[in-house]
């Protein structure tokens, strides 16, 4: 039984002073504004394409070292 999860978006505030929207689920940054209803909008359209963390993290080498 799959159950499909939304994205979770945290609102965190950088150094120039904006708020950085991300997907927890994809782990792109969805969108920079210094209104939190833009970032809203923008977490609303997001579409989220999903990649196991299996598939962004390099394979180690037939020795068992990873690549450098």
């Amino acid at each position: 039984m799959d159950k499909k999860t939304e994205p979770f978006f945290p609102h965190r505030r950088i150094q120039d002073g904006n708020l950085q929207s991300i997907c927890l689920t994809c782990l792109r940054t969805v969108g920079v504004s210094k209104l939190e209803e833009e970032l809203n909008e923008l977490d609303r359209a997001h579409r989220c394409k999903a990649v196991p963390y299996s598939a962004r993290v390099p394979r180690p080498n037939r020795s068992g070292n990873r690549p450098d």
